[in-house]
């Protein structure tokens, strides 16, 4: 299988995401162990980063975390690579769940009126 199929069918397990329910994210994704050694590498670990945030106070925060080569543990970061992607995403995806946690991620890093509106939108249209 060529490594667009396996993006392909990754992007179809994230659109089937009902919840933000980690158990049932972890369950409902598409493994990406054929992806280690991928050009779609960055792609899943970018996905993988929006989905590792939850929301603390209204501030979504990364649950996911590392230890530096010190021995320090570090809370995983967005880049300007991943929030660029997350703009693309933004058009690709018509999962609300999605949308919300892309823009309210994107909004976080740079602040623009355009990004809580669609936050706000998305969240506002999920089934609780």
């Amino acid at each position: 299988m060529d490594e667009s199929t396996l993006l392909l069918e990754f992007y179809e397990s994230l659109e089937g995401i009902e919840s933000l329910n980690i158990w049932n994210i972890q369950n409902g994704l598409k493994t990406v162990d054929k992806f280690r050694e991928s050009n779609c590498l960055y792609q899943i670990i970018s996905e993988r980063k929006a989905l590792s945030f939850n929301i603390n106070m209204g501030i979504l925060e990364s649950n996911a975390q590392f230890v530096d080569k010190k021995g320090k543990i570090q809370k995983t970061r967005l880049t300007e690579d991943d929030i660029d992607y997350f703009k693309g995403r933004l058009s690709e995806t018509s999962n609300v769940i999605l949308k919300s946690r892309y823009a309210h991620l994107i909004w976080q890093e740079c602040h623009h009126k355009k990004y809580s509106k669609i936050a706000i939108e998305n969240t506002s249209n999920q089934s609780i």
